[in-house]
């Protein structure tokens, strides 16, 4: 199991226990502090008992101090069941995807289902503005997310909805972000409005089930990101060919123009010309495919 500042390590010999964390977490120390996960593997077990390397699933060193008590605290307080079942999906994710995920995806969404489940106790009902587009833009971290939120129900036995489905695809996203913000609603969001601005500008129907619309969100994706964090490339190296494009393609480049107006709007950017090249070559393909 990955978490963050976490270094996973074989099992180890003559193991003592330095702290019992719960009933299936225990402190080592050796050179390092490192956690020993095991099912009941701290049941009725004291500082300096031996640790029964039979129970043993996982053992990590923790080499980053920042999240160290954060992980303590949700070690506590969270059931083993959860985490498996978090593990689980992250795994399955990261080898069917071969996508790598930022570590702190595991403390993120851990501490996030475990609210869930307490709000859906309490009868609090949040409601995930953004379901509708994730599951167009993220299809693939949603369908995670709702595999995951099942696997959660079945375990607690609740009924969390499709909403949360939604919140944990987000947490993926941001996690293949390799964490550099946490600003995936208002990508998701200008992405839409984004959208919104083509289909309204040639009042066509796109067909979300092609590879070009697929390429389109995902090139979407990353200007947005871009944008959000104040990276949107400087200068054009493609000076001639955005030229070409424009004239060829004149709809296609008011289009984007309005776009741009939008994103200084909102936003303050001002996207140049090679960033305006990719949207204009992305919108000319999505056209031909699109629905009349």
């Amino acid at each position: 199991m990955r978490l963050p500042g976490v270094e996973i390590v074989g099992k180890e010999r003559n193991m003592k226990i330095h702290k019992v964390i719960n009933n299936n977490f225990v402190i080592v120390k050796d050179d390092h502090e490192m956690i020993v996960m095991g099912m009941g593997i701290g049941f009725k077990k004291k500082p300096g008992d031996q640790v029964d390397e039979g129970k043993i699933i996982k053992t990590f060193y923790l080499s980053n101090d920042e999240i160290k008590y954060e992980l303590y605290r949700l070690l506590d307080q969270v059931p083993m069941e959860m985490i498996e079942a978090v593990e689980d999906s992250l795994s399955e994710f990261r080898q069917n995807t071969g996508k790598d995920l930022n570590d702190t995806i595991h403390l993120s969404l851990i501490d996030h289902l475990n609210s869930a489940i307490s709000h859906e106790k309490e009868g609090i009902n949040i409601v995930n503005a953004l379901l509708f587009d994730i599951k167009k833009f993220y299809p693939e971290e949603f369908r995670y997310g709702k595999a995951l939120v099942d696997k959660i129900n079945q375990i607690y036995d609740v009924k969390l909805p499709e909403d949360e489905a939604g919140f944990v695809a987000l947490h993926i996203v941001n996690a293949d972000m390799n964490g550099e913000d946490d600003h995936t609603y208002q990508i998701t969001y200008l992405m839409k409005e984004m959208i919104r601005i083509v289909h309204r500008f040639f009042r066509v129907e796109f067909d979300e089930e092609s590879s070009y619309y697929y390429r389109f969100t995902t090139h979407l994706k990353f200007f947005a990101h871009r944008i959000i964090n104040k990276k949107l490339h400087p200068e054009n190296k493609e000076e001639e060919l955005f030229t070409e494009i424009a004239k060829r393609y004149p709809e296609v480049y008011e289009c984007v123009t309005v776009i741009v107006k939008f994103i200084w709007k909102e936003y303050q950017e001002k996207v140049g010309e090679e960033e305006q090249l990719y949207l204009m070559i992305h919108i000319s393909k999505l056209l031909k495919n699109a629905k009349k």
